[in-house]
């Protein structure tokens, strides 16, 4: 559950690996979009409870967390997904079919109900 990060992400001279593509003539940078698609994950916000384990797997495009509901805890999860992914394709809550809601780059989603129980949160995007 730790954090990472990609240090370049514009430059002009250091092999082309970055984030953007550099026009010399013009000096200007065009987004390489299957270098964003590559790094993005989709992680989690806010958790109404205690995380157990999260992943991305980016090959099939499944973001998966099992958490334990809090019981003093009321409101949605929320998972941050980069703009590259997309919106989710199908969203479960315990293998059910649940309706997230959806505001830019983050989804809110009900899971759990504070219910004092663990939970598999399923969220499906475009491999």
């Amino acid at each position: 559950m730790a954090s990472s990060f990609f240090w370049v992400w514009k430059e002009i001279s250091q092999g082309g690996w970055c984030c953007f593509d550099h026009d010399d003539a013009s000096g200007s940078y065009s987004e390489r979009v299957a270098t964003k698609r590559a790094l993005a994950h989709v992680r989690p916000s806010r958790i109404a409870g205690f995380p157990i384990s999260f992943a991305f797997d980016r090959s099939s495009g499944r973001f998966t967390m099992r958490f334990h509901a809090d019981p003093g805890v009321r409101g949605p999860h929320v998972i941050v997904v980069p703009e590259v992914l997309g919106p989710p394709l199908a969203v479960r809550c315990d293998e059910r079919n649940v309706t997230p809601n959806i505001d830019g780059t983050s989804v809110s989603i009900s899971c759990g109900d504070a219910d004092d129980r663990d939970h598999e949160l399923a969220v499906d995007f475009a491999p």
